[in-house]
């Protein structure tokens, strides 16, 4: 089978194009658009099959559910980190003329520092993943993806990739961490991140994880956001 975008060969069983991110259209599925003539997905409820036209966003927020204004809009929790930590620095520099006294408050301050800064942000990246974004009702895991992985795509290129896990469920990968979403029945949805092992080779500090996070996440909600007239 072979892309009818780009022509790139899709391995048997595929979803989506290895290449620019095209969905598979079987002949079952191009069937049933040719019966309907507005867009629709399959969406699975009970042990039944119903057809759902595709959402945009009513302008009913959810209580609770954040709205993204740009890819950076998710608060950066640790944003003082570096502030303390150059401070600390330079009061360590000025004092070490003074019998050394900055070299003694460097060993003693630095890692109590560091162990603080492992266990706030540990928890802060854990925190991200309960995040509820603001989504539309009705719309399941499988449309989102064969409309969210082009738009990643042709705007991030190769630096975001996706992956059919054995479950079913489909991975995007950008800088070494893995996420997961998650459509809930509240018409919001959320982005669990972990580390692939690569990242855990890039990744030394729950700091740095915390920033990918944080980045990545905002990236991918924001986007979903932008394609379904979330603003």
């Amino acid at each position: 089978m072979y892309c009818k975008n780009c022509g790139t060969e899709i391995k048997e069983g595929g979803r989506f194009c290895p290449a620019c991110g095209t969905p598979v259209v079987s002949s079952e599925d191009s069937n049933l658009m040719n019966r309907n003539t507005q867009p629709q997905s399959m969406t699975n409820v009970g042990n039944t099959e119903k057809l759902v036209n595709h959402a945009l966003y009513s302008g009913q927020a959810t209580s609770g559910a954040l709205i993204l204004d740009s890819t950076a809009s998710i608060k950066n929790e640790m944003g003082y980190v570096p502030v303390v930590t150059w401070i600390a620095v330079g009061f360590c520099i000025c004092l070490m003329p003074v019998y050394g006294i900055g070299i003694v408050l460097a060993f003693c301050f630095f890692p109590v520092w560091g162990f603080v800064i492992k266990t706030v942000a540990r928890k802060k990246a854990e925190k991200l993943k309960w995040i509820q974004f603001q989504f539309v009702p009705g719309v399941g895991i499988d449309e989102v993806i064969s409309r969210l992985q082009p738009a990643l795509i042709s705007k991030y290129g190769t630096s975001m990739s996706f992956e059919r896990n054995k479950n079913g469920s489909v991975s995007i990968i950008y800088k070494g961490v893995d996420y997961l979403m998650e459509i809930n029945e509240n018409a919001t949805f959320c982005i669990w991140g972990g580390c692939t092992n690569v990242g855990r080779a890039l990744t030394t500090s729950w700091y740095g994880m915390y920033k990918k996070m944080r980045e990545g996440i905002g990236i991918i909600a924001y986007e979903l956001q932008l394609l379904y007239g979330i603003k």
